[in-house]
């Protein structure tokens, strides 16, 4: 009797998650899930990152803008997607961290239902005032607010929001009434702050830059652990007599929870040698936005601990989104 001797191949010789990760990204489209519109800083970062990608393994990298619900749609889809390195998340703690928190169900766990890739950059939330308000500094701001009857109006890119979630602490903390008027964005409410319409604002630290530069808004401090290393000459709300303040809008690349760890290893190099170009660089510097980078580790434990920060945030504000 002849024996036949069967030689497998190295494919089929290997299990099928290996076998998936051996032929990553080449066997379809990477899909990078942004939770936002088009036209905005991060819409920009996503495309770059996608073409570095693209340049560093092959294969295919694709946008795929999915707003919607504070963003949680988009991430929600990344959740429930297949972690086969096929579908990533460039998002923020707004749809991580701070929507879980706020809305009844968000379609995910904010820390189970995703293995962290990388973290890309941060700002603080600038606290602003119209320019007609006669202060020059927190404690200025916080005597007027207290004085002022029947209410200050604090303006909001969004019940839930980061933005007015910290507006609401100034108002709890600082000890005086306030009424929120939410808007349909960052641009239309800082608008309506700078010509009057309502008083304060707390928003993200680059985008009044024009406003500001123009006298119709007046920047007084930043939240987060210490000064921006853009804006070095404005405090940290802590600084400025309002402790406790150490919350920061972060983005990142997140893939679905147990997401092949070496295709996640590769993801982190890659983006950790992104962040390290000048355009990059440059680009990051004008959105006053500062660069983080790091492992997959470090993502794992600074999540957690953002998550218990604005957890806090939400019990002290009692902000709930029906």
């Amino acid at each position: 009797m002849r024996r036949r001797l069967i030689l497998a191949s190295p494919l089929t010789a290997l299990p099928l998650p290996a076998l998936a990760q051996a032929g990553w990204p080449l066997a379809r489209p990477v899909r990078i899930i942004l939770p936002s519109p088009p036209g905005t800083p991060q819409d920009f970062y996503v495309r770059s990152l996608c073409d570095h990608y693209m340049r560093a393994f092959g294969g295919t990298f694709l946008v795929e803008n999915r707003a919607g619900a504070s963003g949680t749609i988009g991430l929600a889809a990344v959740a429930n997607a297949p972690p086969d390195g096929y579908t990533l998340a460039f998002n923020s703690n707004t749809a991580q961290t701070i929507s879980p928190l706020v809305l009844k169900d968000a379609g995910f766990d904010p820390l189970k239902s995703f293995t962290p890739v990388i973290l890309f950059y941060k700002y603080g939330m600038f606290l602003l005032i119209t320019a007609s308000i006669p202060a020059r500094n927190t404690r200025e701001f916080l005597t007027w607010a207290r004085a002022k009857r029947p209410s200050v109006n604090m303006a909001s890119v969004g019940l839930g929001s980061g933005g007015m979630l910290m507006g609401e602490r100034v108002k709890l903390r600082g000890g005086f009434p306030a009424e929120a008027i939410h808007y349909r964005g960052s641009a239309p409410a800082l608008l309506a702050v700078a010509q009057g319409e309502c008083d304060y604002i707390t928003d993200n630290v680059g985008a009044s830059a024009p406003l500001r530069a123009e006298g119709r808004l007046r920047g007084l401090a930043l939240t987060g652990k210490r000064r921006s290393p853009f804006l070095p000459d404005i405090p940290t709300l802590a600084e400025d007599g309002l402790p406790g303040f150490e919350e920061e809008i972060w983005f990142g690349l997140n893939a679905p929870a147990g997401a092949p760890p070496a295709i996640v290893q590769k993801l982190n190099a890659e983006g950790n040698r992104w962040l390290e170009t000048e355009d990059i660089r440059g680009r990051m510097a004008g959105f006053m936005h500062e660069a983080m980078g790091g492992t997959p580790e470090a993502f794992v434990e600074f999540a957690a601990w953002d998550q218990r920060i604005w957890a806090d945030v939400v019990r002290e504000t009692g902000v709930k989104a029906e």
